[in-house]
């Protein structure tokens, strides 16, 4: 959208398309250790005030990109802790858990953060 309360930059085409299924605005690089450069991140800031990070973590240099976006851009990293049982991205969250426990779980990032 042209404007919107915040962004998910997340890492796959998949997980964009399941975020926008739940009205929540998201792009993803063209893969999960690329940084979004300083040209589209003040793109991005312009129209978004809150940009989340929502990466799989299961690899380090994952890890490492989204520590630097939040470093270099402030950008809030989320993730799901693969090591509590939880599935490893938006996607299988909600092929896991459904539909409904997934609008409480975005009911509760909101409520956490806007």
């Amino acid at each position: 959208p042209a404007k919107a309360d915040f962004l998910v930059v997340t890492k796959s085409l998949k997980d964009v398309i399941a975020l926008d299924e739940f009205n929540i605005p998201a792009c993803a690089p063209m893969a999960e250790t690329i940084i979004i450069d300083s040209y589209y991140k003040e793109n991005l800031s312009k129209r978004f005030p809150l940009i989340f990070s929502l990466m799989d973590i299961g690899r380090l240099a994952v890890v490492i990109s989204m520590n630097k976006m939040k470093r270099l851009y402030g950008w809030q990293p989320l993730f799901f802790d693969v090591r509590k049982g939880l599935p490893k991205d938006f996607t299988d969250f909600i092929v896991k858990f459904g539909r409904a426990d997934t609008y409480l779980l975005i009911d509760n990032i909101k409520s956490t953060y806007l």
